[in-house]
């Protein structure tokens, strides 16, 4: 058992218990109630081909109910808890509760009781009654004119056999043609306690909290690992490919831009992504910096010179952000809209020019106007029990420690101005660009 004493917030404890599971506990008396997050180690870089969603998918079903407990939702409400939810990332699958102190015992047998029985809950109509929700948010999430925006970049920014190139949603054709069994197969190869951490933090002592954990999820049987089935190997950082349909064009440096049509009544937009270092690592926290640096509020440099001084770019509190991907690469993900009588093109080497800018150096007060920024974030992220819990969950799954979670949010105030400049050097120059500008002006023939 691992404990930290001194940590801020209240005594955290860590333990691994004997069938694999990874409990991390602190008690934090200012807090009513508890906090509950537990992590699997799945997402959808884990899915094979033609499985494309399946993680998703499996996040629904986990609230269908089980033969021990039918009405999963329901009875945790009745209990008493309340934001009961969940998320499905490229990393991981998180199901999450604030639940009173004294229904944890309960809440965490039915934990248990998904974790190990949920395949036998499985039938064709359930598939059917969830794969009808998930068409539906697929239909919120593609309403927007540009919204698959993001799906088009990572496509063209990852090789097709990478295992971030496709997004969590899934592909619905491909949901419809599983069978109970084959969903089972992939719940019982990854929804396993070996593969899973939990995390309580709230108005319990850790022991204690540990102890719910170790007589209800403890019990669960790992059994013999079943055959894991990895993705295709992924691509070193910084390499991006670009799909076969997209109209691309290597630059100087090695990047690449996709030219799409604009829709009526849009005005041209470009989004960037860039390859950075894995999440949690020290390079990492570098690029998170670089992404306040460029495009965080309106002192940025993205703000500063392509809205306020050129003025292509119309404005926005954050026009960069450093998106967290676990594996090979995360990423720095950007997006500006263009102001009246601006076109793609315009807007596209507005911002190319300043995102090469930040390898020639910064300029003063810029270093420390970005660690500010980012250093607050994730010091109020720690103050909000919730995300907290889930910081912890990833530091543990990632370094075994979800202490580390306090001392990666100190080590931004120790980044350098050498190691963001960097940065910018080593990831912007093969940044992936994707620019919708209106019909007549949509080609790179036509931006020249």
């Amino acid at each position: 058992m691992r404990v930290h004493d001194t940590a801020a917030h209240g005594r955290l404890v860590s333990t691994r218990l004997a069938n694999g599971l990874t409990v991390v506990a602190q008690e934090d008396r200012v807090l009513h109630g508890l906090h509950v997050h537990l992590r699997y180690d799945v997402g959808s870089r884990h899915e094979p081909l033609g499985l494309h969603g399946v993680a998703h998918f499996i996040e629904h079903l986990m609230f269908e109910g089980t033969p021990g407990h039918p009405d999963f939702f329901g009875e945790l409400q009745r209990g008493g808890a309340w934001d009961v939810n969940a998320s499905t990332s490229q990393d991981r699958t998180a199901f999450f509760m604030t639940v009173p102190t004294a229904l944890l015992p309960r809440a965490l047998a039915m934990e248990a009781d998904r974790m190990a029985h949920l395949p036998r809950a499985l039938d064709e109509a359930a598939l059917a009654r969830h794969l009808a929700l998930i068409r539906r948010e697929e239909e919120e999430r593609t309403r927007g004119p540009l919204a698959e925006a993001p799906g088009h970049l990572f496509a063209d920014a990852f090789p097709p056999s990478h295992p971030y190139r496709h997004v969590s949603m899934g592909d619905t054709k491909a949901l419809a043609r599983l069978t109970p069994e084959r969903v089972a197969a992939f719940h019982c190869e990854h929804y396993r306690p070996e593969r899973a951490t939990l995390v309580v933090v709230g108005d319990l002592p850790a022991e204690t909290a540990v102890d719910a954990a170790a007589a209800s999820l403890g019990t669960v049987d790992r059994g013999p690992a079943p055959p894991l089935h990895p993705p295709s190997s992924p691509s070193p950082p910084g390499h991006p490919a670009r799909s076969d349909d997209a109209r691309s064009r290597a630059d100087a440096d090695g990047g690449g831009t996709r030219w799409a049509v604009c829709p009526p009544g849009i005005p041209p937009q470009v989004y960037v992504l860039a390859h950075t270092a894995p999440y949690g690592t020290r390079e990492h926290a570098a690029t998170t910096v670089l992404a306040a640096v460029l495009g965080r509020g309106k002192g940025s440099r993205l703000f500063r010179r392509a809205v306020r001084d050129a003025r292509v770019a119309r404005p926005a509190t954050e026009l960069t952000a450093a998106w967290h991907l676990e594996r090979d690469s995360s990423v720095i993900f950007g997006s500006a809209t263009a102001t009246p009588g601006t076109s793609g093109a315009q807007l596209l080497a507005g911002v190319q020019e300043i995102l090469t800018s930040v390898a020639h150096g910064l300029i003063p007060g810029e270093l420390e106007r970005a660690v500010r920024l980012v250093r607050r974030e994730q010091l109020e992220r720690l103050d909000d029990p919730a995300a907290r819990a889930e910081t912890f969950a990833t530091h543990a799954s990632l370094h075994g420690d979800a202490w580390k979670a306090y001392a990666t949010a100190e080590a931004i105030a120790d980044v350098t101005e050498e190691e963001v400049v960097r940065s910018a050097r080593e990831c912007l120059p093969s940044a992936t660009y994707l620019v919708y500008d209106h019909p007549a002006r949509n080609t790179p023939e036509a931006a020249a």
